[in-house]
């Protein structure tokens, strides 16, 4: 994975993808998106509405 600040895009895996939102930087640190990261760790990203929260699920080996 290639992130680069600003960026609407990135690969991962060889495959491209778009982002919705670009990483940033706050004070120096990079802020990236928490689903992009995730998903490419292998984990399942879920919005839960009712909660107003995001799931995230891995599976411990």
């Amino acid at each position: 994975m290639n992130l680069k600040k600003g960026s609407m895009q990135t690969s991962v895996n060889g495959h491209m993808i778009q982002l919705k939102t670009p990483p940033f930087m706050v004070k120096g640190i990079m802020m990236v998106p928490l689903r992009l990261i995730s998903e490419a760790l292998g984990a399942e990203v879920a919005w839960n509405d009712k909660k107003r929260s995001i799931e995230i699920h891995t599976q411990i080996k």
